[in-house]
């Protein structure tokens, strides 16, 4: 695996930043400690949203990918993140349940195991209403890097960053981040 990622980055530039919100802040953190497991480029700066740290995952029931599609649908409508053209179309809904199933089951398996702390710089995100976990966990994602950045919540739930006003503070406070912690990196 370690190779395949590392090989992954050929034609990357030079340095790169990783984002992933959600499940794909796990994507993304795991994808940093296999680059650096592996000696190989680590990214500039690494920013999850939305996660609280595997060590503070919130219990939910493996099997909810599976339950019956209401309660299924009304366990995504607490992340609001179901648009409401895709519930009015059940041609649309019989389409993307099997990806909203995939996603839920994947993240509901994900085993973490413990490794050494990033030498990427680290900063994290989330929105005020989180459905899932208290925001100060977000502040938990410090044991997980040597350069721990901090933590920064916008007014918003899970998918905050839909939200124009968020979206701009939130790309404002990646703005900063890099400013101060990563400008070295860049040649811009």
């Amino acid at each position: 695996m370690n190779s395949h990622i590392a090989s992954t980055l050929t034609g990357v530039p030079d340095p790169f930043i990783l984002f992933g919100h959600s499940m794909g802040a796990l994507l993304a953190y795991e994808m940093a400690q296999q680059l650096q497991a592996a000696g190989t480029r680590q990214p500039a700066l690494l920013i999850l949203s939305s996660r609280e740290p595997p060590h503070c995952r919130s219990r939910v029931d493996p099997s909810r990918s599976q339950w019956p599609v209401g309660d299924f649908l009304k366990q995504v409508r607490r992340y609001g993140g179901l648009p409401q053209a895709l519930e009015d179309s059940p041609e649309l809904l019989e389409l993307f349940l099997p990806v909203l199933r995939n996603d839920f089951a994947l993240l509901d398996r994900y085993c973490f195991e413990a490794s050494a702390p990033l030498a990427s710089p680290l900063f994290v995100v989330g929105g005020e209403e989180e459905p899932d976990f208290r925001l100060e966990q977000l502040q938990e994602w410090e044991r997980y890097s040597q350069c721990w950045i901090g933590a920064r919540c916008f007014k918003g739930g899970h998918f905050y960053l839909n939200e124009p006003a968020a979206r701009q503070n939130l790309l404002g406070s990646i703005h900063q981040v890099v400013n101060t912690h990563c400008l070295h990196h860049l040649a811009w």
